[in-house]
């Protein structure tokens, strides 16, 4: 069976994300039979698109170190054009930290992330509104192997590897994208949420990536969807 599309209305997904988040908080494996209720009572293209990203959500470690929000909040000024000696070194953080987690939640131990050469990609990013930004921002990691087996060198990248990766820069970037969480130790949960949308939209993910012109348009729409 294919994988439900995404639906077209933000109203549709937006407080019903959140439900989903809310309930990997209280059960950390949320049980899809204590969604059906709620589902029920959607659109069918919303409630299938939902079901799909509430079995992808990944575990929420409680006891590891969240993100530095003065680092988020520099990166996400920085997406915006705000200029800080520090921001190229807090995306290389950011990063990793994100890399860290939806890395290690697909198994994939391999991928090693240089903060040397994120920080030095974020340093060479050209002023745009922050969807451009964070789509070329993408497309310069991917392309300069930032994440990689050997990183800055396609060395021993197999094709399963940069799918991996590319998805992984799916999450971070919608992540970076959405509504902040209220607290610093609430970013890990969001970024679990952003990581299970992109595992449920890798059809969407693969049309941008093949005309990344589509990009910045594609993160506007997702990331107001979170």
């Amino acid at each position: 069976m294919p994988a439900p599309h995404l639906p077209t209305t933000p109203a549709d997904l937006r407080l019903p994300l959140r439900d989903l988040l809310r309930g990997a908080r209280r059960t950390l494996h949320l049980p899809g039979g204590a969604l059906k209720p709620a589902l029920d009572r959607l659109p069918a293209p919303v409630g299938a698109f939902l079901q799909r990203v509430s079995g992808l959500m990944p575990d929420l470690d409680p006891d590891a170190r969240p993100v530095a929000r003065a680092d988020l909040d520099l990166v996400v000024g920085g997406l915006d054009g705000g200029k800080s000696r520090n921001v190229s070194r807090a995306f290389a953080r950011v990063l990793a930290h994100a890399m860290d987690r939806v890395l290690d939640h697909s198994g994939d131990d391999a991928l090693l992330v240089s903060e040397t050469l994120a920080a030095i990609t974020f340093g060479d990013l050209a002023a745009s509104d922050r969807y451009g930004a964070a789509a070329d921002l993408w497309v310069a990691l991917a392309r300069g192997h930032v994440i990689a087996v050997v990183p800055g060198a396609a060395i021993g990248t197999a094709p399963e590897d940069l799918a991996r990766i590319e998805a992984a820069l799916h999450s971070t970037f919608l992540w970076l994208l959405c509504e902040r969480a209220e607290n610093e130790g609430a970013e890990d949960e969001i970024l679990a949420l952003c990581a299970a949308f992109a595992a449920a939209t890798g059809a969407e993910r693969a049309v941008a990536l093949a005309d990344p012109d589509k990009l910045p348009a594609m993160l506007a729409f997702q990331a107001g969807l979170i």
